[in-house]
């Protein structure tokens, strides 16, 4: 049998013991492969950066082959990126908190199915919630360490009290206006029927308690009515309100007029007429007639009416 002497540890082995190179003239290294492997060990250990290039450069012109590789030994798969996440728990927690901010509606999607499906799991955790009260390993506010008990904390606000919790969304809503502003549209434009019964009942609940609002409402409408009728009588309540007739004030509207503006487009979509100073400023009746007066009005166009909202500018 054909044998040769290894360079680095210096002992002569079988040609078998030596991988095989073209580059050399017997067509077989120089070293044994017991060396080789160890110099290629010492080398991925000095060269990290190196061999991370290499794999990538790898599998970025071989994926047809891990492709293969992977639907041949999906158990191997299964371990390899288990012990990842054992390795990394760190990255994995990141990573799954990147995917949930940017897969919100997956999310819920996936907690209301799993809700649905585990009827039976969620009874149950509410129904030792409310025997317990609160979470038995934890029976204090985390924040003011009072003892917590049901008439003093909220279900979903884990181990804080009533008080501390309305604080955090305080300061919440404080540090993060804009992220709150982009979440309410969201959820309103999702929610279009339960924010009109919101607003149905909190409307309804405004006109009876507060008399200053009811005058406010009917002001409003009472104006559009009066700026589209083409002639009053000088027994007109409002007319007295407003401080001219029906004719003056079209023409005291007209005179302000934008480019595009006529009487024949006055709309709830194209343009408003606009208290300049709010009605909702007004504290009594007396400054609600006060800020009725035509003196106050100007067209605006819907879009910058929605703008303005309640603001004086």
């Amino acid at each position: 049998m054909e044998k040769n002497i290894c360079i680095k540890c210096g002992i002569e082995k079988p040609i078998s013991e030596y991988s095989k190179s073209i580059h050399m003239k017997s067509g077989f290294r120089n070293t044994c492969k017991s060396c080789s492997s160890i110099i290629k060990k010492i080398w991925k250990q000095n060269n990290p950066e190196k061999v991370k290039e290499a794999r990538k450069r790898w599998r970025q012109n071989k994926p047809k082959k891990i492709r293969e590789c992977k639907k041949n030994n999906p158990e191997k798969v299964k371990e390899a990126r288990k012990r990842w996440r054992e390795n990394n728990p760190d990255k994995v927690r990141e990573s799954r908190k990147r995917w949930k901010e940017n897969n919100l509606d997956k999310v819920r999607e996936g907690r209301k199915r799993w809700k649905k499906n585990n009827l039976d799991k969620v009874t149950e955790s509410k129904k030792v919630w409310k025997e317990n009260s609160i979470n038995p390993v934890n029976k204090f506010c985390r924040n003011c360490n009072i003892e917590l008990c049901s008439d003093n904390s909220y279900p979903s606000a884990g181990n804080s009290c009533k008080e501390c919790e309305k604080q955090r969304m305080k300061d919440y809503r404080k540090n993060y206006p804009q992220k709150r502003k982009e979440t309410k549209v969201k959820w309103q434009k999702n929610n279009q029927d339960k924010v009109k019964i919101s607003k149905k009942r909190y409307t309804k609940k405004r006109l009876a308690n507060d008399p200053v609002y009811r005058a406010m409402r009917s002001m409003r409408s009472r104006t559009f009515t009066y700026a589209k009728k083409k002639f009053s009588t000088k027994r007109n309540t409002f007319r007295k309100i407003i401080g001219i007739d029906n004719e003056g004030l079209r023409e005291y509207i007209k005179s302000k007029f934008q480019e595009g503006m006529s009487w024949d487009n006055y709309s709830w979509s194209t343009w408003h007429l606009d208290h300049i100073v709010p009605l909702s400023s007004a504290t009594t009746i007396k400054e609600l007639e006060e800020l009725s007066h035509y003196t106050n009005l100007q067209p605006l166009w819907a879009e910058d009416n929605f703008k303005k909202s309640d603001k004086i500018l």
